[in-house]
């Protein structure tokens, strides 16, 4: 999974316009600087919710993520992040 720079400024740029009546200009540099943050939290919060969902296994066979083990690691990973 990858965010593209453009999603991410697309992104940034309708909140902005929601802030304030005239939008700021926002540099490429600033949207790839996002994308690349974003991309790195959401890796890491697939990670650990993975392995939160392997911690309450109650076998092997069950591979199977959902929100709730991303809901059981999302405090910690705010406040890592």
């Amino acid at each position: 999974m990858s965010l593209t720079v453009s999603t991410v400024k697309q992104l940034l740029e309708r909140r902005c316009a929601d802030l304030s009546e005239t939008p700021p200009k926002m540099p490429n540099s600033v949207a790839e600087s996002c994308a690349d943050f974003l991309q790195a939290f959401l890796n890491e919060a697939i990670l650990r919710a993975a392995a939160q969902a392997r911690a309450e296994a109650e076998d092997d066979s069950t591979n199977s993520l959902s929100s709730t083990h991303l809901e059981r690691v999302l405090p910690q990973l705010m406040l890592d992040f």
